[in-house]
């Protein structure tokens, strides 16, 4: 009997001994001296040539590791050429990199390889075609840390795994956990497998706003390597010039990949690692709403089912490449039983006192991932709070409410502070869009219903039929009295999840709406697609299949119970056919290793530049400056400029920077502190003032407003506060 317990503790010496051999090796890697290669070399092609991967330097020997390849060159062409990294001696996947392109102003590349044997024969390459002319000249190649780092980063990962693992098998050889719970976790498991299926291809799935995306996790890498937290401007974005996304956009879901891209991971696998954590996040948490609403396990998983696996959540997740609004789908859930807490139980009862807690994480949530689904999301909550007026008013359950509405201000204060600050004062592009409509591209009635073709975004046949089979329960049924709540919920599911579905029709008049008042027609061009409704639509039927499965459960109707559980696990099995299908036939993909790859100018509809922003302007350069104006020493930075400067005439002067100008920017004598004054310069790009006779240093830099600050104190007291108040409670209760 003791035999399997001590041969247990000897297998788990000998997974924590080989970890921790690996954690030694990785960290060691990330120590040993780096290296450094130089080479001299000049090479001029022909304008008019067509070059494809040709090798400007050869026979480069390098051991494994990852490098930062540095390519001097002179070239007037703002892009086009590419220079990259070849090597047909080592394995399939030994040499990984896209290269990057020679932009014109910028001098010198800067992109990493990742080599995983070592070689003799690695070519550095260059594609040229067109009449600029371009010479490239000395290369460097840079040996960095981040092999050493990824080791130690995918062991830890593992460890963790494997940690989980045994805590599992301790509390089943324990008999702790029950079989129904085993088969839900097992459930939830699959679930969350099956959602990310895409992700597990080891490529990137194009989609419309997957760029945008992958240039939001690598904006917050560079914040973070720069040294600013959190990240409100992107200091890299826009060819250098900064993006204020992380202002309008919060990121802080994000952290997550942009860690691992800061330990050296590629971009594709950070992303994609990333959006599998949020599927198993979404059934983890749908699962235990859905269970806890219905008190089934069974429903509990199908629901799951039928929300992760929806076609709407897929069609944002995989087919647009939208982990922003995927990361919505997490926490819209929180907010559906936060609100069944508050409205159905008993005051006294352990669920309403906490209450609050899921309809402020569930808002917070949405805040800090996608504030465009929290607005969707506060006009449902309205709905909902008209609906049952007399509920929501009673004194404990409106408290309640109020309490739900400060804890969240409180969790979003830090991100709310600086997005108002910016919204009021600064004249962002952002808040001309009222002229958007969007009712030109509402859905057809029939695309309600069907899954099919290259917009599966509908609810489904099955979900259709569940909406006609409660109508039908509605007016037939025979709820108990202690039935009411779920009755209740049943019917604001189906008034609701109808009204949604009518207003992502292009029937709905949306254009009407627009004419009414101008905080109309921006509130609307925000929406951009009224299929974003289909989001909540979906949420409402899956609580309607909830609904009717625990009716037909508790009223012995056996037969109508296995019927809806079979329609079920057929509409998903149906579209995750599709949706592979989709995939193999018509979803492009791709591998992104180095950011550079894909460049650093794509900001999606511009939407947080300065208004009138020519944004494809914004390319690499050096400063400009008057005519009266000397500037040489100039050093760029994240977010800064160091130059020295000498204003020769009688008149004042201004230099500009490539930077966009931002709350935020300072510009002062670095040795005197004398402040000098900003203005928009050419393109909305920070311009310094420079008075006659001035001569000096000047540095020019972003730094966080002090309420900002202030903001971010109000929510890290808010959290300990409560962690304060928690910890008091529970330790009242032991005592």
């Amino acid at each position: 009997m003791k035999a399997q317990p001590i041969l247990r503790r000897k297998v788990n010496i000998v997974v924590f001994a080989l970890l921790a051999l690996v954690l030694a090796v990785g960290l060691i890697l990330m120590l040993r001296p780096a290296r450094e290669y130089r080479f001299e070399g000049q090479f001029s092609p022909t304008p008019g040539m067509v070059l494809r991967d040709e090798p400007i330097y050869q026979n480069i020997s390098l051991r494994p590791g990852v490098y930062r390849v540095e390519l001097s060159y002179e070239t007037e062409n703002p892009m086009g050429y590419l220079c990259t990294a070849k090597d047909d001696t080592v394995f399939h996947g030994g040499l990984l990199t896209n290269g990057e392109n020679l932009y014109g102003g910028k001098g010198k590349t800067g992109y990493l390889m990742w080599l995983l044997e070592p070689t003799d024969n690695l070519d550095i390459c260059l594609s040229y075609e067109g009449e600029i002319p371009l010479t490239t000249g000395d290369l460097v190649i840079r040996e960095t840390g981040y092999l050493g780092s990824m080791i130690a980063v995918g062991t830890l990962m593992i460890f963790l795994l494997y940690l989980g693992l045994s805590v599992y098998a301790g509390y089943h050889k324990a008999g702790q956990i029950s079989t129904e719970n085993k088969k839900a976790i097992f459930g939830v498991v699959v679930i969350a497998l099956m959602a990310s299926i895409p992700f597990l291809l080891g490529v990137s799935l194009n989609g419309a706003d997957l760029t945008f995306h992958l240039h939001r996790i690598e904006g917050i890498a560079d914040g973070l390597r720069s040294g600013q937290f959190p990240v409100r401007i992107e200091p890299e974005w826009v060819h250098g010039h900064g993006y204020a996304c992380g202002i309008f956009y919060c990121n802080i879901l994000f952290y997550f990949p942009a860690i691992l891209r800061l330990a050296g991971f590629p971009i594709t696998f950070s992303y994609n690692v990333f959006c599998v954590l949020l599927n198993l996040a979404t059934a983890i948490v749908s699962y235990g709403v859905f269970r806890k609403i219905f008190k089934d396990r069974t429903i509990g998983l199908v629901c799951c089912a039928l929300y992760t696996l929806s076609g709407m959540r897929i069609f944002k997740t995989v087919m647009t490449g939208g982990p922003g609004e995927n990361g919505a789908f997490v926490f819209l859930p929180l907010v559906v039983y936060g609100f069944y807490a508050l409205l159905s139980y008993s005051t006294d009862s352990r669920e309403f006192k906490k209450a609050y807690l899921p309809l402020a994480i569930g808002f917070a949530g949405l805040i800090q991932t996608h504030v465009l689904t929290c607005e969707l999301t506060a006009f449902v909550s309205v709905m909902v709070c008209l609906v049952c007026w007399k509920r929501v008013f009673a004194k404990k359950r409106f408290g309640m409410l109020l309490k739900s509405v400060f804890a969240t201000l409180v969790m979003c204060a830090w991100f709310l502070v600086p997005m108002l600050d910016f919204f009021v004062n600064e004249n962002v592009h952002v808040k001309h869009i009222s002229g958007r409509t969007i009712q030109e591209v509402g859905l057809k009635p029939a695309e309600l219903f069907l899954r099919w073709g290259l917009s599966p975004t509908g609810i489904g046949f099955y979900m259709a039929a569940v909406l006609l089979l409660f109508g039908v329960m509605w007016i037939c049924g025979k709820w108990q009295k202690e039935e009411t709540s779920i009755a209740a919920l049943g019917k604001i599911a189906l008034c609701i999840s109808v009204l949604m579905m009518a207003m992502s029709l292009r029937v709905f008049p949306w254009n009407a709406i627009q004419k009414l008042h101008p905080v109309l027609a921006s509130l609307v061009g925000s929406i951009q697609f009224p299929y974003r409704f289909l989001g909540w639509a979906n949420l409402f039927c899956v609580l309607l299949v909830g609904v009717c499965l625990w009716y037909m459960k508790h009223h012995g109707k056996e037969a109508m119970y296995r019927i809806l559980l079979a329609g079920a696990a057929l509409s998903i099995a149906a579209f995750s056919l599709h949706q592979l299908e989709y995939i193999s036939k018509y979803q492009g993909n791709y591998v992104l290793y180095n950011v550079e790859g894909m460049g650093r100018g794509y900001i999606s509809g511009a939407e947080y530049v300065i208004e009138g922003t020519v944004d494809t302007e914004l390319t690499y350069r050096d400063v400009k400056h008057s005519e009266n104006i000397e500037v040489s020493d100039y050093t760029k930075g994240s977010l800064r400029g160091i130059f020295t400067c000498k204003n020769t005439g009688t008149e004042e002067g201004y230099v500009d920077l490539p930077l966009l100008l931002y709350r935020g920017y300072r510009a002062e004598e670095m040795y005197t502190g004398r402040k000098l004054e900003l203005i928009y310069g050419e393109n909305n790009t920070v311009r310094v003032k420079i008075p006659a006779g001035f001569e000096g240093w000047v540095l020019v830099q972003h730094r966080p407003l002090w309420y900002w600050r202030l903001g971010e104190a109000v929510t890290l007291l808010g959290y300990g506060l409560w962690i304060w108040i928690e910890k008091s409670k529970n330790d009242e209760k032991i005592s």
